[in-house]
């Protein structure tokens, strides 16, 4: 078994280059070994197969199971960059769900070889909204409520997209958090969450080191996307997972979402132990994961109390929540506001002079930054 999978790369807008794959991803229910010299897996079903056939031994489709149903069929994975969403989407997939077409997925890189569990159409058009909105990925806009011509639109395409995935399905994408609204209002309902969290001073050493922000601007980013995640999950019902939690007892937190999931989602089953056993497997030793365990130590200055206070938020749910229930959360740093306010003068500053339109904009917020707020000192 390859350990690459064990954190979460940085995805598209962290300064990756966005292309589509031809693999539906490292690891799938049936439990197929991969071949490190070329990351695909050895066994992959033929290019419009019919992929849920492919997925019926993962269920137990002559058992019934329990808990109410979810009326959307499928999950959002949810998490800020670099929290361990692209190793819980791996584990999701392994679990029988369907992550979308194959050919539109993002292709593993040297960053994440194991894969992003990310749709380029989804990545694509979450990325459009954020800059119709004024804002970026790594310097989100400071209100993401759409007009009603524009939810029109996003919830238009929202559901084209989900109309080409297999159900049971998954969507992971960390700008997903900034729309989740959008996303409800399309699919005319909640989906379950599996949320995933990490220490905050790891999230912030990860992008400092693969990104070359500057500590506050990693600590804004943290606070922005988790203050995010969690105001547009009260009330959902979710499982969160922390990701020293799922390195440590793997077994234990997979065994437990696979019979919550069992029961939050129209499976026709629960979800049987060849697939819990194969998404076990693919978590591994730690200590010889990708990218972000390999990330060398280097100095994190303290947190700020208002992230103090959020971490221990989320730091205190784990587990199924049948609604999350949240207590008043602080308010965003005002350090980090400023380095997200400058860095998005910045690109826009930048977009000005070297192009107007969404794909040149993106590609300019995907660049490593190299501005006061965003330097590496």
């Amino acid at each position: 078994m390859r350990n690459g999978a064990h954190y979460d790369s940085p995805t598209a807008e962290w300064g990756d280059k966005v292309t589509s794959s031809n693999a539906t991803g490292a690891f799938e229910s049936t439990g197929n070994s991969v071949d490190s010299d070329n990351r695909q897996p050895r066994s992959t079903p033929a290019s419009g197969g019919d992929r849920s056939a492919r997925l019926r031994p993962a269920f137990d489709w002559g058992s019934p199971f329990p808990g109410s149903v979810s009326a959307v069929h499928g999950v959002y994975v949810l998490g800020m960059h670099r929290s361990g969403t692209s190793l819980l989407a791996g584990v999701i997939d392994a679990l029988g769900f369907h992550g979308g077409p194959p050919d539109t997925m993002l292709k593993p890189d040297e960053f994440n070889r194991d894969g992003y569990w990310e749709q380029r159409p989804i990545v694509e058009l979450h990325d459009e909204v954020l800059l119709k909105l004024g804002g970026f990925a790594s310097a989100p806009p400071k209100l993401t409520t759409l007009d009603p011509d524009l939810a029109r639109e996003v919830g238009g395409r929202i559901d084209d997209t989900i109309a080409d995935f297999q159900r049971p399905w998954f969507v992971k994408d960390p700008r997903q958090v900034l729309l989740l609204d959008a996303w409800d209002a399309a699919l005319g309902a909640q989906a379950f969450a599996v949320i995933a969290s990490r220490r905050p001073h790891d999230v912030i050493r990860s992008l400092r080191h693969r990104n070359g922000y500057s500590a506050e601007l990693a600590g804004g980013l943290w606070e922005h996307y988790t203050h995010a995640l969690l105001e547009s999950s009260r009330g959902r019902r979710c499982y969160v997972v922390h990701y020293d939690d799922l390195l440590a007892r793997r077994h234990e937190v997979i065994t437990d979402l696979a019979r919550v999931l069992s029961g939050a989602i129209s499976l026709g089953g629960a979800i049987q132990q060849p697939a819990i056993d194969a998404a076990v497997a693919l978590v591994g030793c730690p200590g010889e994961a990708s990218s972000s365990t390999a990330t060398p130590p280097t100095h994190t200055s303290e947190l700020l109390p208002e992230q103090v206070q959020l971490y221990d938020v989320i730091r205190e749910l784990r587990g199924h929540h049948g609604a999350l229930d949240l207590p008043r959360l602080p308010p965003i740093s005002s350090a980090g506001r400023h380095a997200i306010e400058w860095r998005r003068r910045r690109l826009r500053a930048a977009s000005y002079f070297f192009g107007r339109s969404l794909n040149v904009r993106a590609a300019l917020d995907r660049r490593r930054p190299i501005t006061r707020a965003t330097s590496t000192a």
